[in-house]
């Protein structure tokens, strides 16, 4: 029997801000989606190339640089999808250059999911203006549904 689900979509980041990545959260839930609707399970890190600038007195070869960071971030997808294929044995994973929320709208097209489970941080109010959303992007332009899964703080046992 089929389930809801056939195909997930699980973006990761792999590069988080502060030190500990975000999409845990998000990538659990697909994991046991994936496992509980028998889905085909693929993660998705997107590089967002970055403009590097050096003084005059520094050159560096920005080309080398972004090089650089891309194999770094393929090195620690294919740690990720090593640790989900001990759950998900025929996860596959992809790495896409390109600005995040488009990159996994497209993504999620071109492979045929019809589930993104993305993170987010929960931000309100100036940093969310300022920093935008990603998942609410994602929310807005996909045209399969979009599981949202907040980060959050892990709950705190209360006294009875």
């Amino acid at each position: 029997m089929f389930g809801m689900f056939r195909h997930i979509l699980a973006p990761v980041d792999l590069a988080p801000a502060d030190g500990e990545s975000s999409t845990v959260p998000a990538v659990h839930a697909a994991i046991e989606l994936a496992k509980l609707e028998n889905a085909k399970l693929t993660l998705l890190h997107v590089h967002e190339p970055q403009p590097y600038f050096y003084p005059a007195a520094f050159p560096v070869p920005t080309g080398d640089l972004d090089q650089a960071v891309r194999q770094a971030s393929q090195v620690a997808l294919d740690a990720e999808l090593e640790r989900v294929r001990k759950e998900v044995p025929s996860a596959e994973a992809l790495h896409r250059p390109g600005a995040p929320w488009s990159t996994i709208v497209e993504t999620a097209q071109e492979i045929g999911a019809d589930l993104i489970v993305v993170s987010t941080h929960g931000r309100r109010g100036i940093p969310r203006a300022l920093l935008g959303s990603v998942a609410e992007k994602v929310v807005r332009m996909s045209t399969v549904p979009v599981l949202t899964v907040h980060r959050g703080e892990p709950a705190k046992e209360t006294a009875k």
